[in-house]
């Protein structure tokens, strides 16, 4: 199946999160950051001041809006349950950062990979060719590796 150009998004920024975290894999949780990440409109902005495409950016909020509709929350409570969450993670320990601006690919866990599994099956029976972010999402609800609250 086709990952759609936003869940490589997410991959990356799913990523960083779980090196910013001190995991040693990609948990799904870290891509329940992610997402929370990406349902920030102000990420677009920032984009463009840093030189991204008009286009690119306009992608983006879309995407911010897309996320932030499926979840039914508007962007502060996004922000809110993303900075808990994070907290919950560290649990008093010190963020990870990177001096140099760089880090390492890590590789998703074991769940995580069943994570992918579960929404390309689903994905596969609406007969979507296309993996999006939504789709991970509304997976890791399915699931119950994340919740609201």
């Amino acid at each position: 199946m086709k990952l759609a150009p936003s869940l490589l998004k997410l991959w990356v920024l799913a990523n960083a999160e779980a090196w910013y975290c001190q995991a040693s894999n990609i948990e799904p949780v870290h891509f329940w950051l992610a997402a929370l990440k990406l349902a920030n409109p102000d990420l677009a902005a920032e984009l463009f001041r840093a030189g991204g495409s008009p286009e690119d950016c306009k992608e983006l909020a879309k995407l911010a809006n897309g996320i932030l509709g499926y979840l039914e929350m508007d962007a502060e409570k996004a922000k809110q349950l993303r900075a808990e969450t994070r907290e919950k993670i560290l649990n008093g320990r010190a963020p990870r950062g990177t001096p140099d601006g760089t880090m390492p690919y890590l590789h998703r866990s074991e769940s995580s990979h069943r994570l992918f599994e579960v929404a390309i099956e689903g994905a596969t029976k609406r007969k979507v060719d296309e993996l999006t972010v939504t789709d991970i999402v509304g997976t890791l609800f399915d699931m119950n590796l994340v919740t609201l609250g």
